[in-house]
């Protein structure tokens, strides 16, 4: 602390009042006031450290339980062929099934050859005239003459056809090398290509495209069987066949084709599920541990919001359902050491033997009820129905009809299917005078109209909500529960980092005015130190003066 103008301090006192006196007085505020303050920055500082930590591994692990709740991750498929005959790729979601094709005809483009010219520069005929292609009945005429190239021709064809028939020249070899082929765009038996001139000329025949022999390749339709029923397509690749599966025609035979549940991801995402659980409870045993011998205790042993975090993830962990279901009974153990412990094998042969049960127990289920409207009995006679008088989801029912109750009610059966509203179907009732209008997939059901009208129809205007039930699965509600936990709003961990932010920014200013209460305090002190140094020195030059006037009168008297 001393400086230039007080750096004397403590020589009129003799070295007592000294800045070594008031830094050791310093030392013992410090020690009562800013040590432990410090000490409380210091503990604080490691809890947000180790909440970080604690932070990160939960939300790692809650991307497993999110990913293990998500639809998605069940819906994944695996196709798989045997024989040579076609190839499949199988879309999410696709019906788990298996069935055979035999193929008996492949699928073929039209193609034509030309005779041979010398060179691609060649002309064809000596005449004016017009080349006719006919594909699918359509016509595309394409105009030559005898100044007209073989690969005038060639480019000519693609433009004029719209792109139904292609052209190239080859190079056959020999001394008349090039051929002119032309070939449909797409197969089938409606891509056949007819050639004809349209002038009245003999292009056609000078190009030999009227040659049955230059005919090389014959239009033809896909043929085979699906699982002994006779299919026929203009292409060898099948996409309308079976939802979610295409198929690629390669070649006649027989081919099975099994599509199965692709569970690689699951196993991964269980697998990994697996080890950030058990790092994070060792985390969290870590952090919240006593040991009583060496009397020292974790960082956060006894905060609330990490011991019960703790209990949280094992609550969920060790959960029965109301079907008696446990992770156990899907290869997820406990060992004695309270790790987490995977087996594949146990896993592999329940989604094998049961799919849907993994998937209820894991993600949970949907259950959707039907939403039906019953009719009473529909009247008999003229009934005509015209715009606004019936609607179902705001969709008008028009129709007429003039006969029994039966007959009338099947009329309105067959009105409102043949409506084609969304979700919408209509049914007799078991008395064939009477209707039942149904939503399978659980939507609403409205009916507006004419009073009147609707009651001779047996209906009158209503609503009806469509209902469905919901069962959350094991990961389902392991998600929401780490969700909890990590909220970036109102999360319980996002809340207790907030609070030692909170605490850390209070201790900081704490600190700060503290220190300065004591430098102000000490400021004074060394004043106070100056003060009473200056006056004790100039007692003591005083005293010094008195004794030496004194000594003097005394050796005077002697």
């Amino acid at each position: 602390m001393a400086t230039s103008s007080v750096s004397s301090l403590g020589l009129g006192s003799n070295g007592v009042l000294t800045y070594d006196t008031i830094d050791k007085l310093r030392a013992v505020d410090d020690n009562a006031q800013i040590t432990p303050i410090d000490n409380k920055l210091s503990e604080n500082s490691t809890k947000k450290s180790d909440l970080s930590i604690i932070t990160t591994l939960t939300a790692s692990l809650k991307s497993m339980t999110s990913s293990l709740s998500d639809e998605l991750s069940y819906l994944k498929r695996n196709g798989s062929v045997t024989g040579d005959a076609v190839t499949a790729s199988v879309s999410s979601g696709t019906a788990i099934q298996s069935f055979t094709l035999d193929v008996t005809t492949v699928a073929k483009k039209d193609v034509y050859q030309s005779n041979t010219f010398a060179a691609t520069t060649s002309t064809f005929t000596a005449t004016n005239d017009t080349i006719r292609i006919t594909v699918n009945g359509v016509n595309y005429d394409i105009d030559v003459d005898a100044t007209t190239t073989l690969s005038e021709f060639k480019d000519a064809v693609y433009d004029a056809t719209n792109g139904k028939v292609t052209a190239s020249i080859l190079n056959v070899g020999g001394t008349e090398p090039y051929r002119l082929i032309l070939k449909s765009t797409s197969e089938g038996e409606s891509n056949a290509i007819t050639l004809s001139s349209a002038g009245g000329g003999t292009a056609v025949t000078d190009l030999g495209l009227d040659n049955v022999d230059n005919h090389i390749q014959t239009a033809s339709n896909a043929v085979f069987t699906y699982d002994g029923v006779e299919v026929v397509r203009s292409s060898n690749s099948v996409t309308d066949l079976i939802v979610g599966v295409s198929l690629s025609i390669k070649e006649v035979g027989s081919s099975t084709v099994s599509i199965t549940n692709d569970t690689s991801d699951l196993v991964n995402d269980l697998e990994s599920f697996v080890s950030k659980y058990n790092e994070l409870i060792s985390n969290l045993n870590e952090a919240t541990k006593y040991d009583s011998d060496l009397e020292t205790a974790g960082t956060f042993q006894g905060v609330s919001q990490i011991t019960s975090l703790a209990s949280a993830i094992n609550r969920q962990l060790l959960s029965v359902d109301e079907e008696g279901r446990a992770l156990t009974n899907y290869g997820l153990t406990l060992n004695d050491g309270g790790v987490l412990e995977f087996d594949s094998t146990v896993f592999n042969e329940k989604i094998s033997t049961d799919s849907a049960d993994v998937e209820d127990f894991f993600r949970g289920s949907t259950t959707v009820y039907a939403t039906n409207i019953y009719s009473s009995t529909i009247s008999a006679g003229a009934i005509d129905v015209v715009a606004d008088d019936f609607k179902i989801n705001g969709t008008s029912i028009i129709f007429s009809t003039n006969g029994t109750a039966s007959e009338n009610a099947l009329a309105l059966r067959n009105a409102i299917n043949g409506a084609s509203i969304s979700g919408i179907s209509a049914s007799l009732n078991s008395d064939g005078t009477s209707i039942k209008i149904s939503s399978e997939g659980g939507d609403d059901v409205a009916i507006t109209g004419n009073s009147t009208l609707l009651a001779s129809l047996g209906l009158e205007s209503k609503s009806i909500l469509g209902k469905s039930s919901t069962r959350h699965g094991v990961f389902y509600n392991f998600n929401t529960t780490l969700a909890s936990y990590i909220d970036e709003s109102d999360g319980i961990l996002t809340l207790f980092e907030t609070q030692l932010t909170n605490e850390s920014s209070a201790l900081t200013t704490e600190r700060a005015r503290s220190v300065a209460r004591l430098d102000a305090k000490y400021d004074i002190l060394a004043n106070q130190f100056m003060a009473y140094d200056a006056l004790i020195s100039k007692l003591n030059s005083q005293f010094s003066s008195l004794s030496l006037m004194i000594s003097q009168s005394v050796s005077t008297s002697n």
